[in-house]
């Protein structure tokens, strides 16, 4: 009987294992397919418009579904700020707007993000050391990645929210045929009086921490405090304290956020100060206008804290682009409190011929 229930048991062990193996290769693969191939390009030495050079800089690439013959299904999709190209893997899931068994996708990482070159990866230029880059030197890297190490030289689509719609508004204007059509959520093409008031008062509180390591942590803190408050709507925040009937709510993104590095994040900060696409070329703003080619859509939120949207409400009418304002309360948030109503949105924008 002892041995019986000993084969019995070695034969279910031996089925569970196997069983237990093909369940984890089946796991491994959608995990795999979920993360996309992603790949660190060094595209050598990059003149950034400053003059300075980030030396041997590199560029994070991560790739969803497969192109065509002539890339005309290639929908390129640009990063948040402190964003990372692993945080769009659910934009490509099926049935999402960026479906990767429709489009080939290419997420490229921003100079700044700890992925791209940035402060806090470089050997040669790390922190106070590494160069002041700005939005239009993002783009410039990306398009000679593009172009030049994946021989990619047209788009179906390029889309960012964010610092990834700041760099969609840079795209349209500085490399304007090099995409179908351009797709912006909550991004903006220059700052408005209240953006600046706001990226300086987190760059004032930032500096207070630079060169003085003991004043680092509090500084950034603070720092994150101001973003994180600015971040949502009051009314949001008050419905989250009455949800939760503690402070969890703020706690867990300010400590989501310190994740980061603090000279990532204070770069990425400044580059985000000084963006105005109406500065690209020495011409006036009704000639940059001019530029574009791309069939554009803008969204916005009214209710925005991070982003003001009346400078891409503004453009929005001179481009003849679509733009969607959604009136919600979780301000800059809302590309998440509002995700399928905005695939729903891009995905029919994106089908049109």
């Amino acid at each position: 009987m002892n041995s019986l229930i000993n084969l019995e048991t070695a034969m279910y062990n031996k089925m569970t294992t196997k069983i237990l193996f093909i369940l984890l290769l089946s796991l491994s693969t959608i995990y795999s397919h979920a993360q996309g191939t992603f790949t660190k390009y060094n595209i050598g030495d990059f003149i950034i418009e400053n003059g300075d050079t980030i030396n041997d800089c590199t560029i994070g690439c991560r790739t969803f579904g497969k192109p065509n013959k002539d890339n005309s299904n290639t929908l390129v999709l640009l990063t948040w700020f402190a964003g990372k190209s692993i945080e769009y893997t659910g934009a490509t899931k099926p049935g999402n707007w960026a479906d990767s068994t429709k489009f080939y996708v290419v997420v490229l990482d921003a100079l700044g993000n700890g992925v791209s070159s940035s402060p806090s990866n470089s050997s040669i230029q790390d922190k106070l050391k590494f160069p002041e880059f700005s939005i239009r030197d993002m783009v410039n890297s990306h398009h000679k990645l593009l172009t030049q190490f994946l021989n990619i030289d047209h788009v179906y689509a390029i889309a960012g929210y964010s610092m990834g719609g700041f760099q969609t508004f840079q795209w349209i204007v500085s490399h304007p045929k090099y995409m179908d059509k351009a797709i912006v959520i909550s991004g903006t093409p220059r700052l408005d009086e209240y953006d600046k008031l706001f990226y300086q008062a987190e760059i004032n509180v930032l500096e207070l921490g630079i060169g003085t390591p003991s004043k680092q942590f509090e500084a950034f803190k603070i720092g994150v405090q101001i973003f994180v408050i600015n971040l949502f709507t009051p009314a949001y925040i008050q419905q989250q304290y009455q949800k939760n009937h503690s402070e969890e709510f703020i706690k867990f993104w300010e400590n989501y956020f310190l994740q980061n590095n603090f000279f990532d994040w204070t770069y990425q900060m400044k580059a985000l100060r000084n963006h105005d696409i109406y500065t690209t070329f020495n011409e006036p703003s009704n000639d940059i206008i001019s530029r574009v080619k791309a069939n554009t859509l803008i969204i916005v939120n009214p209710q925005d804290r991070i982003v003001s949207p009346a400078p891409s409400i503004e453009i929005a009418r001179q481009i003849n682009a679509k733009l969607i304002e959604l009136n919600v309360d979780c301000g800059h948030f809302y590309y998440n409190c509002e995700n399928k109503e905005i695939s729903v949105k891009i995905t029919e924008f994106l089908n049109l011929q």
